[in-house]
C-alpha cells in the first residue's frame, strides 16, 4: 500500500491546494484521489492528484497561464494586426495548394473590385460563405477569386 499524500497547503505553479475533494471512479474502474485547488487569479478547481505531482508536465493553473502567455505574445493584437498571425486556416490550404501568399490573393481580390470575378456579386454565398479560388487544374496557376455559384458553373465548363 502506497503512503498517503499530504497536498493541503502545497503549491503546484499557481495552484493552491486547500482540501481533499471525493475521490472519482472512472468507467475503466480506477480510482482517483483529487482536490480541491484556488489559482492565484481566484477560480476554484478540481484536480486529480495524478495531475498535480507529474512534475513539469503537470497542471500548473486552471488555464489563466495559457491566456496570459498569448497575451504577451500577441500583444492584444488581434488576425493580421499580430505580427505572428500567418492568415489562418484559409492562408495556409491557399499556400499549400496554390502557391499563393495571402498578400497576393488579397491584391488578385482588390483588382477584382472585391467582387466575383465573373458575376461582379460582393457575397461569396455557398455553404460555408467564403470565396473560392479559382485555378487552371492543368497548371495549377490562379485565376481569379469566385463566388460560390460560378466556382460550381466554372467546374462543369473547364
Amino acid at each position: 500500500m502506497s503512503r498517503p499524500l499530504h497536498l493541503v497547503g502545497r503549491r503546484f505553479g499557481r495552484l493552491l491546494v486547500v482540501s481533499e475533494a471525493p475521490s472519482r471512479e472512472y468507467p475503466c474502474g480506477a480510482k482517483r484521489r483529487h482536490f480541491n485547488c484556488v489559482c492565484d487569479c481566484g477560480t476554484g478547481r478540481v484536480v486529480a492528484v495524478s495531475n498535480l505531482t507529474r512534475g513539469g508536465k503537470g497542471t500548473k493553473s486552471c488555464g489563466c497561464i495559457n491566456r496570459d502567455r498569448f497575451k504577451a505574445l500577441c500583444a492584444g493584437k488581434t488576425g493580421i494586426e499580430n505580427p505572428k498571425w500567418k492568415g489562418g486556416r484559409q492562408a495556409s490550404r491557399r499556400r499549400l495548394m496554390y502557391g499563393i501568399e495571402p498578400d497576393e490573393w488579397n491584391d488578385m481580390f482588390e483588382r477584382q473590385g472585391r467582387c466575383c470575378a465573373i458575376c461582379r456579386t460582393t457575397t461569396p454565398g455557398g455553404r460555408f460563405n467564403a470565396w473560392n479560388t479559382d485555378h487552371d487544374h492543368q497548371t495549377g496557376k490562379v485565376r481569379g477569386i469566385l463566388c460560390a455559384r460560378c466556382n460550381r458553373m466554372a467546374a462543369v465548363f473547364y
